[in-house]
């Protein structure tokens, strides 16, 4: 058994790499076929630390960096909080409740993100007195709220009818059985599509750059303009995408293997 368990790890892991080293040499290739003049050693500059006038500071895309997680950050748990209670109001007694979280749901699901932010920051920010930061968040945490939703139902649905028949012969109230039986048991099962759903979030705070938020996409896009570095500095937004994105799936991972050991009495 643990043979085979190996074998499959390390077949799965090796066409990964195969996988990954294809992109990259197809990517390699086609660099090596444009007429274009790559100048690399202009890149350090705009994202490692040094002496710009009379400060040490860091370069413009590291701070374009710090604002996306800074976005990413604060929109993350606003979203899950999002979810988890429009979840709860799909699973109310009440129609009317019901209805309300079904209708954000389909609404906010069915309309492009970037028309969301637009109306958001265009009229409702000025009602409502934010700026454009804030709009921000509150933007992509609505938005990613609606499919946090559909995964914290999904992962209720997922408990066995026997622990809710349960839950309610023992007298628990609606909010004390959820978050006694139905949340824990559950948990590792949405683990998966919340790591989907935080990743998705990441790439999706690049859409801020339209408010001309300076996270690391609107930066990236100023500097190509001042500079002409355009494959340059894409490239290297793009590695900065992807080292977040798997940073992020694999603290993921390690969170939902030690719950599932948890579950199994200790065994992985």
């Amino acid at each position: 058994m643990q043979d085979s368990s190996f074998r499959s790890r390390f077949t799965s892991r090796l066409g990964a790499f195969l996988a990954i080293a294809a992109v990259i040499g197809a990517i390699w290739y086609g660099a090596a076929s444009l007429s274009y003049n790559w100048q690399w050693y202009r890149i350090p500059r705009l994202l490692l630390p040094g002496w710009r006038g009379d400060a040490w500071t860091w370069g413009p895309l590291a701070e374009g960096l710090r604002l996306t997680l800074v976005l990413a950050a604060c929109s993350a748990p606003l979203a899950i909080a999002i979810g988890l209670a429009v979840a709860l109001l799909e699973k109310s007694r009440l129609v009317s409740l019901r209805m309300f979280g079904r209708s954000y749901i389909e609404l906010v699901r069915n309309t492009p993100l970037l028309v969301q932010l637009y109306l958001l920051y265009f009229m409702l920010a000025n009602l409502l007195g934010i700026d454009r930061t804030a709009a921000g968040v509150l933007a992509l945490a609505l938005f990613e709220g609606a499919f946090a939703a559909e995964i914290f139902r999904a992962g209720i649905d997922a408990v066995p009818r026997g622990q809710r028949d349960a839950a309610g012969a023992l007298g628990l109230r609606p909010l004390a059985a959820f978050r006694l039986v139905y949340l824990p048991q559950s948990l590792p099962l949405i683990l998966p599509p919340l790591a989907n759903l935080f990743v998705s979030l990441i790439k999706h705070s690049s859409i801020v750059s339209v408010v001309a938020l300076p996270e690391l996409t609107d930066i990236a896009r100023n500097l190509i303009a001042d500079t002409y570095l355009t494959f340059e500095i894409w490239l290297v937004v793009a590695l900065v995408y992807v080292v977040l994105c798997f940073a992020l799936s694999l603290l993921i991972r390690l969170w939902e293997a030690r719950l599932l050991a948890r579950v199994n009495g200790g065994r992985p």
